[in-house]
């Protein structure tokens, strides 16, 4: 019986060192430097010049910075499944992360949407975002 109850909590010791990497893997392979490279505003999409000058770094522990127009600001974020939330002083962000790109969604109820390319990245081709006029 001890033999037993050994075994499963050595099992369950294992799964949960296999969850928490597994969570850490994931938040590790999306640190990185992003652009913006296209926003909708209510549905509508603009990219190239009109996106340009967001940066949105990721680094690691969580800790990261948000970059307008020269002006940096300290966030903390967080990755769980494909949702990431991003805040600061002036509130919290939500959005997903799909590969190379991260999304944050809704910012301040406004209906605009930022989409970040990873910089470096196929995605961060500007071609990926231009609608047709």
């Amino acid at each position: 019986m001890k033999k037993s109850v050994r075994i499963i909590a050595l099992a369950l010791a294992v799964l949960l060192v296999c969850a928490a990497l597994t969570a850490c893997s994931a938040a590790a392979k999306t640190e990185g430097k992003y652009i913006s490279v296209a926003f909708t505003i209510n549905g509508e999409m603009y990219s190239g010049s009109d996106a340009e000058g967001l940066i949105l770094e990721l680094m690691s522990h969580g800790k990261g910075t948000y970059t307008v127009a020269d002006t940096s600001y300290d966030i903390e974020w967080s990755l769980e499944g494909g949702t990431i939330t991003v805040s600061n002083e002036q509130g919290e962000m939500t959005g997903t992360v799909d590969g190379d790109t991260v999304t944050l969604q809704n910012i301040g109820d406004s209906g605009i949407d930022i989409i970040f390319a990873r910089e470096g990245s196929e995605a961060a081709d500007p071609a990926n975002y231009m609608t047709e006029e």
